[in-house]
């Protein structure tokens, strides 16, 4: 198929579902006296996103002790991340360790927010976003002086990405990403 064809051929798919989009579906017709059936799926948006707080407070709370470790007692945060996230926790904690830095991870959050529900590699993933207050964490280095973790960004949105190993119960949340979003205008 030449570029021009295959371009024809996305514009007039594009074109037909956009149609088909336009075509109002039929009501359905229940007897009197019982419900319509609800046909999909309703998100509480409240449970989600409290769900999602107590999920990121047993996260930093395993990564509070991973770090009080050195990165060697792994098994609290073995029960709330994805692998990869738990390797990349083990290896800032092991990297805070060797340089004689110990991190006093005290964070809060507010205004959690749900972003979206999508299925990748048949897994199904919650993605939220939140306000972190990191004012009351602290680094201590090998001299015992304590330092604000973030100075010159105390609060951040962050964005966090957790896995859904449950989707029946929505059960069994792990986190498997965090993004931030700093700069000027992105502190909430």
């Amino acid at each position: 198929m030449t570029p021009r064809t295959l371009s024809a051929t996305v514009l007039a798919l594009i074109c037909a579902l956009s149609l088909t989009a336009c075509i109002p579906l039929p009501i359905p017709v229940t007897e009197p006296g019982r419900p319509a059936p609800s046909g999909s799926p309703v998100v509480n948006f409240i449970a989600t996103e409290a769900s999602a707080d107590a999920t990121i407070f047993e996260y930093w709370n395993a990564v509070a002790e991973t770090y009080k470790s050195g990165g060697v007692d792994l098994e609290a945060l073995e029960a709330v991340t994805t692998e990869s996230t738990l390797r990349d926790e083990e290896s800032v904690a092991k990297t805070f360790a060797a340089s004689g830095v110990t991190v006093i991870p005290e964070y809060r959050l507010s205004d959690t927010q749900f972003e979206q529900l999508y299925v990748e590699n048949r897994q199904l993933f919650l993605v939220v976003s939140t306000c972190v207050d990191y004012s009351l964490a602290r680094v201590v280095d090998s001299g015992g002086e304590q330092k604000h973790l973030r100075p010159d960004a105390p609060r951040a949105v962050a964005h966090v990405k957790i896995r859904v190993d449950d989707p029946d119960k929505f059960a069994g949340l792990r986190i498997a990403g965090w993004t931030e979003m700093l700069g000027p205008g992105m502190g909430c």
